[in-house]
């Protein structure tokens, strides 16, 4: 197979263009790696990149975590037990395990969400 005059022609043409195009991406990469003709740097490539090591990395990742944390807590009310003890209690109902902002909880599937909204709706429509 692959012997007919159109395949060799094709084959022929694939060769030029792959010739061009590697002419042309080797220029694009000497340019991207800021080299000149005669393969010298002409940029500091310092300047184009920041090292920071694992630590600093994780240590960020965590400060990120503790803020949000501090800003998605969920406000809590105080209790008093009947034996005399506070006891804290997050600030949401426990029928509609809705939050103080509306929003469900993560554990909670849409499959119940949607039936606990749906027995929701019932009620208001028919409280008298």
């Amino acid at each position: 197979m692959a012997k007919s005059l159109r395949s060799k022609r094709k084959r022929k043409f694939r060769a030029m263009k792959r010739e061009k195009i590697g002419k042309r991406n080797m220029v694009k990469m000497k340019k991207m790696l800021g080299l000149n003709e005669d393969g010298t740097r002409d940029v500091e490539m310092k300047d184009m990149y920041t090292v920071t090591t694992t630590a600093e990395v994780l240590r960020k990742k965590d400060e990120e975590m503790e803020q949000k944390r501090k800003a998605e807590a969920p406000e809590v009310k105080v209790v008093a037990a009947p034996d005399g003890e506070a006891m804290e209690v997050d600030a949401k109902k426990s029928k509609t395990l809705v939050n103080s902002h509306g929003n469900y909880p993560i554990w909670l599937s849409s499959r119940s969400v949607r039936k606990i909204k749906n027995k929701r709706q019932k009620k208001k429509k028919y409280a008298w």
